[in-house]
């Protein structure tokens, strides 16, 4: 978790990378008069414009949130700072011996986070699967050699740093209101295993026991509801009586330009950002054989999730996790 002395040394988290701009100058140019004319202005208008430090407290969130570590909220500051300050886009471009502005290179990154770049993990911060780009953070931009590749924050985590909560596209596209029907069955997955309730319990019983799962951990829940019954209300109301807001989706509504895959991790970070709980109608589109590996990105999410279908929980969903 990100604990509150983390959150302190979040105040001066872009101060201090100014700093580790200025010993990675000094690497290069340890004569201060061999230093370019382009790199000491930049670092002095860096060193002005941060000087207290108050443009760090962008971060801790999350940190919190994404399960990030230390090392991944460096990256995170050095790949977003072009995006608050151009002036760090200069320092990228100049450190390297580019002639113009760019983004912060992997090589580059590692060495202001003090990374060893040979390092295995420390490398693997910065894999597919790890928290920055598994939940679409950043990427890695470009086909040159790993350390040569340049680190892109996505522009709706930009937007979130900058305070604008403005929907994803794609994910405003799959949101639903929710309405009040009748359900009449209900399964739930989750580490534990499976449950399944009777069918003449009423909604609020089947929601606090849905409930009950959502707060013991239980990462991935599947609500089994035919359709034009209540599994949708359902969710929701399991994710109210906790207190906790949520998004709520149909991937029957993802955009033909999106992939199953890219509309789930999309949503995921949504509702991440948001700080919700997730609740994914239209899940029997992952129940098939092809798609239910996608049902794993669902339970990998950072927050907890309900999916909701009228296929029930099978043998070939079972697969995603046993693969």
């Amino acid at each position: 978790g990100f604990t509150d002395e983390e959150g302190a040394r979040m105040l001066d988290r872009l101060a201090t990378l100014v700093e580790q701009v200025a010993l990675a100058g000094e690497r290069r140019w340890p004569d201060a008069t061999s230093a370019p004319e382009r790199f000491d202005a930049t670092l002095a208008a860096l060193r002005l414009d941060h000087a207290d430090g108050t443009a760090g407290q962008i971060l801790p969130a999350l940190a919190e949130i994404f399960g990030l570590r230390p090392v991944d909220l460096d990256l995170l500051t050095a790949a977003s700072s072009v995006e608050f300050d151009p002036n760090f886009g200069m320092a990228y471009g100049l450190l390297p011996g580019r002639p113009g502005p760019s983004r912060v290179t992997m090589a580059l990154a590692f060495e202001l986070c003090g990374a060893p770049l040979m390092s295995a993990p420390a490398r693997a911060r910065l894999g597919p699967l790890a928290p920055l780009r598994r939940d679409l953070l950043l990427d890695l931009l470009g086909e040159e050699p790993m350390p040569r590749r340049t680190l892109r924050v996505a522009d709706r985590v930009v937007a979130h740093l900058l305070g604008d909560d403005t929907w994803d596209p794609a994910v405003a596209a799959m949101r639903l209101g929710t309405n009040t029907f009748d359900s009449h069955a209900f399964d739930s997955h989750g580490a534990s295993g499976f449950d399944a309730l009777p069918a003449d319990q009423a909604l609020s019983s089947r929601a606090a026991t849905l409930a009950a799962a959502i707060e013991r951990g239980e990462p991935l829940n599947w609500v089994h509801a035919r359709a034009g019954t209540a599994g949708i209300s359902l969710a929701v109301q399991a994710f109210r009586s906790l207190s906790i807001s949520c998004v709520t989706i149909d991937l029957r509504r993802c955009p033909a330009e999106i992939s199953l895959d890219g509309a789930v991790r999309l949503a995921t970070r949504e509702a991440a950002l948001r700080r919700c709980g997730l609740v994914v109608a239209g899940a029997g589109l992952l129940a098939d054989t092809a798609t239910s590996w996608i049902l794993r990105l669902l339970l990998e999410a950072a927050v907890p999730v309900v999916a909701v279908s009228d296929v029930g929980w099978t043998r070939s969903s079972m697969s995603a996790f046993t693969q």
